[in-house]
């Protein structure tokens, strides 16, 4: 399983640009892309980081059934046919926080590691209460960003 690593902890920029390219993989349907960026965290004992489509599947049904479930897709839904199984026909109105010049991101990094690294998601341009949830974490080659889950914060 390979996937994206920093050879020195990255800095707050390399962070938020990292997410913003997480992010537009997903919205842009390059799924496998998006978690090689940034792989599947577990919370099995050994932490272990994924990017298979077992581990991927489950996470992207979540965050269907997250931003769906809060109604940021209603709208969308009106005019656009979209399914939990057809990840681009609703990850394509995720906007990546580059698009909003990073506006409303709340982007949290904290100076330990591992660390939970916060940032909001922005839905057709418009923040919203769900939040993404990294971790940055050592591994043995370097760093990691590793994607945990949206949640409503």
């Amino acid at each position: 399983m390979k996937f994206h690593q920093w050879p020195v902890r990255p800095g707050e920029a390399e962070i938020k640009s990292h997410i913003n390219l997480f992010y537009t993989a997903l919205r842009d349907g390059k799924v496998q892309e998006a978690f090689t960026l940034c792989p599947v965290y577990t919370y099995r004992e050994d932490r272990l980081l994924r990017n298979d489509g077992d581990e991927i599947q489950r996470l992207l049904e979540s965050m269907f059934d997250l931003i769906d479930g809060y109604g940021y897709l209603d709208e969308a839904k009106e005019k656009n046919p979209m399914s939990m199984a057809d990840t681009l026909s609703w990850a394509k109105f995720i906007t990546p926080p580059a698009e909003v010049d990073y506006k409303d991101l709340a982007l949290d990094v904290p100076s330990h590691s591992p660390a939970d690294i916060l940032a909001n998601l922005h839905i057709q341009g418009d923040v919203t209460d769900i939040t993404g949830i990294f971790e940055l974490m050592e591994v043995e080659a370097g760093w990691c960003l590793a994607f945990k889950m949206l949640k409503v914060m």
